[in-house]
């Protein structure tokens, strides 16, 4: 059996937490070194730290010649008070947070390790080891927080600029608003859009917004975000003089089409995320 079926027959994977307390010492902190960034490999893994498995499932299976390696990012743990809810939603590319065993977890994209599979599995093969599940919710936002990396389109400075003085509010309104209490999911709001463009003919701007609703949610619900995007539209267009185009400033998936939001780019929100919480990863 290759390492990696070794590995997903013992249940790693994707968006399962493994406790850093389980692997030797030595053997984590060697991994380290696979830290994207130089200044971050002299910082020792905690032991109570979790390992996210971010590879997808059939990476994790495939035998060592087509892919020998798998991805975990560091999570350290964190006081409730630090834990902004855009953050569960994967609205940031930078930051996710997520809960595991009744605690909060911070995961950093600057913090993600890829191990051989065969360290990995020899870790285990002689001592006891624990794989936690994550809920239903959080696991599906795993991979949309690691593709999104990957997908995100950069909008113009001076659109980031207004935007930024306004936005924070509106974004807290739209997820206080969007909270499904005792429901499968955690909102019933998967993602703002926008769209940016120059106008025909002139330096000046025009944008468009878009609030994307699971099918669940009611029409009373639809409206109200509907009414948050748009003031957030107008207050933009007011203190910017870019022009709004918006056609509709929310609907459901149900009746959202695939062509329709082609045209339009998940908001990124890495700089809200950053001002929410020290920007700084201790995890001595």
């Amino acid at each position: 059996m290759s390492n990696g079926r070794g590995l997903y027959g013992i249940g790693v994977k994707q968006a399962v937490c493994l406790r850093a307390a389980d692997i030797d010492k030595d053997l984590r902190n060697s991994w380290v070194d696979s830290y994207p960034k130089k200044k971050n490999r002299a910082k020792p893994i905690p032991d109570n730290a979790l390992l996210l498995v971010l590879s997808q499932d059939c990476d994790i299976a495939a035998s060592d010649n087509d892919d020998n390696s798998i991805e975990l990012a560091l999570c350290k743990p964190i006081n409730d008070s630090k834990v902004w809810d855009p953050n569960k939603f994967a609205h940031s590319v930078r930051k996710l947070h997520f809960q595991c065993d009744s605690k909060w977890y911070e995961a950093k994209v600057d913090y993600i390790l890829t191990v051989e599979k065969k360290f990995l599995l020899g870790a285990y093969k002689s001592k006891k080891y624990e794989v936690l599940e994550l809920s239903e919710s959080d696991a599906k936002v795993i991979p949309v927080w690691r593709a999104n990396r990957y997908s995100r389109v950069g909008l113009p400075d001076e659109f980031n600029r207004y935007l930024s003085l306004i936005l924070k509010s509106h974004i807290e309104q739209i997820q206080e608003t969007s909270k499904a209490s005792g429901c499968a999911f955690p909102s019933y709001v998967f993602a703002l859009y926008v769209r940016v463009e120059k106008v025909e003919g002139s330096e000046a701007l025009k944008f468009e917004f878009f609030a994307l609703l699971r099918k669940q949610a009611t029409d009373d619900l639809l409206i109200e975000i509907q009414d948050i995007v748009e003031a957030l539209a107008n207050s933009l267009e007011e203190m910017s003089g870019f022009r709004d185009v918006s056609t509709v400033y929310a609907g459901r998936e149900n009746n959202t089409t695939v062509d329709y939001l082609s045209g339009l780019s998940r908001l990124n929100l890495d700089n809200e995320s950053l001002k929410n919480g020290d920007d700084g990863f201790q995890i001595n």
